[in-house]
């Protein structure tokens, strides 16, 4: 969805959806029992570009951080960091470990 698409009621609602997602996200992790979202606008008042980042952090301390310029890439960033892909991954049985079934005379 792209960030035009969507009419935004107040940022602060916004944001808290956004917060609850990441949440949800983040509670499949045994490792985090806690987290820290930052985001960060910097810049000149007057002219020139603002720049926006975002940096998710397993602590309250906000060490081993995942920093970067789109949420989403930074909350995937994450998961992959704390082993999620690997733990959800579909699992793969080979064919040859699959029990015959004598019965079937296809097989």
């Amino acid at each position: 969805m792209s960030e035009h698409s969507v009419a935004i009621v107040s940022f602060e609602g916004a944001l808290k959806r956004e917060i609850k997602r990441i949440r949800n996200r983040l509670k499949d992790i045994e490792e985090i029992s806690e987290f820290t979202v930052k985001i960060e606008a910097s810049g000149r008042v007057n002219d020139g570009e603002v720049k926006l980042s975002f940096a998710i952090a397993p602590s309250s301390y906000g060490y081993n951080e995942v920093k970067g310029r789109e949420l989403n890439a930074v909350l995937e960033e994450m998961m992959r960091r704390h082993g999620w892909q690997k733990k959800n991954d579909p699992l793969a049985i080979a064919y040859e470990k699959v029990p015959s079934d004598d019965t079937d005379p296809e097989f």
